[in-house]
């Protein structure tokens, strides 16, 4: 109260103008048709300038909601494309039950400079997430979930020098493993390719489907530099991702349905074959 008398005292002289200005201008435009049309103008100006920035901030805060339309919509839209891929691969009419499926989700956590770096996503077991699931943005290879609570996941990323996944060069069909080596966010190593294969800086690299994790030929990056490691006849290959990992911020987790099968299948045949 205090600053406020202390305000009026130092500043009446202005407040007066201002109530005499104000009173001026009603009178002046109570008794002039042609300067209330001029003064409407000017408030509907100014009110419409002030209304296009609200409706513009309300669009801005709107598309959290249509980007959880839109992932929706893209994961109707993958299982779908799964499902008709795969009856492009029977030759068959008939749609069969398809092999993968997908779940979107969001990146709420993420690391690029640490050795081994983890994401966390907002999906859990209680949206059908498990471990060891594929997880991937629409640009590319994400990683492989790890640990998962009802409402969380956290992510082994692919520059976590622990994780190694199986790649081909698209253009040969020729597959080796893919890593980090741990220095450079923006780039893997492929190697196990045999020195013998024409390799061209650009070519693409995807996952090879030799896994019971990822899907076939899902991109990973391209081609950045060959070297010709000639004590075991393979090329190292430097390849840059094509993800940004200090960008991604939607992923799909991809459930393969015949994973438990395949990998009790696989390990029995190991136990028949180890004596």
């Amino acid at each position: 109260m205090k600053n406020l008398i202390k305000f009026i005292v130092s500043y009446h002289f202005f407040l007066m103008f201002l109530v005499f200005e104000i009173f001026a201008l009603t009178l002046s435009i109570k008794h002039s048709e042609v300067k209330a049309r001029a003064f409407m103008t000017s408030a509907n100006s100014v009110s419409g300038f002030f209304y296009k920035k609200v409706s513009s901030v309300t669009k801005y805060f709107s598309l959290a909601e249509k980007n959880k339309k839109l992932k929706l919509e893209n994961n109707k839209l993958l299982n779908k494309l799964a499902k008709y891929e795969f009856s492009l691969k029977q030759g068959a009419i008939k749609i069969y039950d398809e092999k993968f499926s997908y779940s979107s989700a969001e990146i709420i956590k993420n690391s690029v400079f640490s050795q081994n770096n983890f994401l966390t996503i907002d999906k859990g077991s209680s949206d059908g997430i498990k471990p060891d699931m594929a997880v991937v943005s629409s640009d590319g290879v994400i990683g492989i979930t790890a640990k998962v609570s009802s409402h969380f996941t956290t992510v082994i990323s692919l520059l976590n020098k622990q994780l190694g996944i199986s790649g081909k060069l698209k253009r040969t069909d020729y597959f080796g493993s893919v890593r980090w080596d741990g220095t450079d966010y923006r780039y893997v190593t492929l190697k196990e390719i045999p020195n013998y294969i024409d390799i061209n800086k650009g070519d693409t690299v995807i996952t090879s489907g030799y896994s019971f994790i990822f899907p076939p030929d899902i991109i990973i990056g391209f081609v950045e530099e060959v070297t010709d490691v000639k004590e075991n006849n393979f090329f190292k290959i430097k390849v840059k991702l094509n993800p940004d990992f200090k960008n991604v911020r939607y992923v799909y987790v991809i459930d393969n349905k015949n994973e438990t099968e395949l990998d009790s299948l696989t390990t029995e045949t190991e136990k028949d074959f180890q004596h």
